[in-house]
């Protein structure tokens, strides 16, 4: 596995070869009317009811979830906190490549489209419940939100955290599983060509077929604040599309769970879990 960087602004790579998509990628636009809204009730972040997939059985369906987690330390910050950081990488190891398209601006956020590739070698689309927004973290694209979900867990239950990380911009930057079926040999989605405004004022992003997307722990957003959190054992589980809006293969896959313990001087790895 080849970890790759992840930010819109640094190692944008130009386009390697013409995406399976197109060049418009204009494909099965849908208006839906209700507007996304995820409620945190107790303590937990509760998912809406994903919309029917409309797909026939020959659609090659991605199967998305989390690479092991890597990359730990605490960060010791002004006035007391402190923010446990970590990296964290979604990845597809499914028959098809895994694709969000945005269109049709509601409210300053766009409705999204998942998108697959068929047998026959056509393109289907259908709606989601999943909505862009853009910017937000410093980064001027767009990002779907709430993709992924870290939770820190005490060993008892009783101490439940969330990662303070909400959109997400995924294209090809890390070399995930290369021995896949069509497991294209270079990036299809790029820092070039996802998560911008087009022409057409819609927005791609895509995972291909084998490859990952990798947040480092140094960018914005991407830690869980532990701040007054005694020393002890505790699990991080990141789940990849924990709201169930995508299509997919295998929903059971989505998640790693990595086995840490925090001290008064920072963290040890005593597990660091297993990828898809």
């Amino acid at each position: 596995m080849i970890a790759g960087a992840h930010t819109a602004e640094v190692g944008r790579r130009g386009l390697d070869r013409r995406p399976w998509y197109g060049e418009d990628g204009d494909v099965g636009r849908r208006l839906f009317g209700s507007i996304l809204s995820i409620a945190l009730v107790g303590g937990s972040l509760i998912a809406p009811v994903p919309v029917s997939a409309n797909h026939g059985a020959d659609a090659l369906l991605p199967d998305i979830g989390m690479a092991p987690l890597a990359d730990f330390s605490v960060q010791k910050r002004p006035k007391g906190e402190r923010w446990l950081r970590f990296s964290a990488t979604i990845v597809n190891v499914g028959a098809g490549p895994f694709q969000a398209f945005g269109h049709t601006n509601v409210g300053g956020e766009l409705s999204v489209d998942q998108q697959f590739r068929t047998s026959s070698g056509g393109i289907v689309s259908h709606p989601t419940n999943a909505r862009m927004y853009f910017s937000g973290d410093g980064h001027n694209h767009w990002h779907v939100r709430d993709l992924e979900q870290y939770v820190l867990e005490s060993q008892n239950g009783a101490t439940r955290l969330y990662g303070e990380k909400h959109g997400f911009c995924f294209w090809d930057n890390v070399r995930y599983s290369p021995s896949l079926p069509d497991y294209p040999l270079y990036a299809v989605y790029t820092g070039s060509n996802s998560c911008v405004t087009r022409g057409d004022g819609t927005v791609l992003m895509g995972l291909s077929i084998g490859w990952g997307d990798r947040y480092p722990a140094t960018i914005t957003d991407q830690y869980i604040n532990i701040t007054n959190l005694p020393a002890g054992e505790y699990t991080v589980t990141a789940t990849a599309d924990w709201a169930h809006w995508f299509e997919e293969s295998n929903g059971a896959n989505n998640s790693t769970t990595a086995r840490i313990r925090i001290s008064k001087n920072g963290v040890t790895v005593l597990n660091p879990g297993i990828g898809p």
